[in-house]
């Protein structure tokens, strides 16, 4: 009969690894300790201790900086911010240059500015003609056939007589007619009825102003032109002194 050890599985030879390990099947033997060497018999001891850790290396120089990125896309707008605080008032800036002086505007009208009752105040608008005159108004009483009326010595100093002219109505109805008769030097009136027995008349007299015979249309400058229109133009400007 066989002896039961021999059917026993024997392990595989050890093997020596580094530093004098044995691998036995699966597990690792430390190996037993040695003999102390001779010098005439050296052999490998046990590793030693770890050495301590070596010091830190200088620090490597910078890399160079990178190339800036492309910007951004544009961001929404934004809210309106609330209005600031009013600064305070700034000094007064210097008078602007002198403007150039404008177009002369046309000739002023020729007025006289009075009280009219309930219509307030109004402007009455002097005559204007070709020819300088004067004028007068007479009213007087007419018998018929007719009479002569004297004309005032004082509108007479005024006018050249001979350019003398009247216009004469009627206070009614009636046919009636007036002239300038020069009896002598003497200039008057002459006015005749043709039916009824008396009325009372007016007459408008109208004669050239003295040293104005034959002036029509007189021609002027510009600049008498802008004289007199700034002569009358005074009259708006003008500021009355309250006493």
């Amino acid at each position: 009969m066989p002896d039961i050890r021999d059917l026993i599985p024997k392990p595989p030879p050890p093997v020596h690894g580094a530093g004098g390990l044995r691998l036995v099947g699966t597990k690792t033997i430390m190996p037993e300790p040695m003999a102390k060497s001779s010098p005439d018999t050296q052999q490998d001891g046990f590793p030693g201790k770890p050495g301590t850790n070596g010091t830190n290396g200088t620090n490597g120089t910078n890399g160079t900086n990178g190339t800036n990125g492309a910007d951004g896309a544009k961001g929404d707008k934004g809210d309106t911010g609330e209005p600031g605080v009013k600064g305070d008032k700034g000094d007064q800036g210097d008078p602007g240059a002198q403007g150039e002086q404008g177009i002369q505007g046309p000739p002023g009208d020729k007025t006289a500015i009075v009280e009219a009752g309930d219509s307030g105040i109004v402007k009455l608008f002097c005559m204007e003609a070709p020819v300088a005159m004067f004028f007068d108004v007479m009213t007087f009483e007419v018998s018929n056939p007719g009479v002569e009326i004297d004309i005032d010595a004082t509108y007479l100093a005024t006018v050249e007589p001979e350019t003398l002219q009247v216009i004469c109505t009627p206070d009614r109805p009636l046919m009636i007619g007036a002239r300038i008769v020069n009896r002598e030097g003497v200039y008057r009136i002459k006015v005749g009825i043709m039916d009824g027995d008396r009325c009372h008349a007016t007459a408008l007299l109208f004669g050239v102003r003295n040293g104005n015979m034959g002036r029509r249309f007189e021609p002027a400058t510009r600049q008498q032109m802008e004289s007199n229109t700034a002569f009358w133009n005074q009259s708006k400007t003008f500021q009355p002194v309250t006493p």
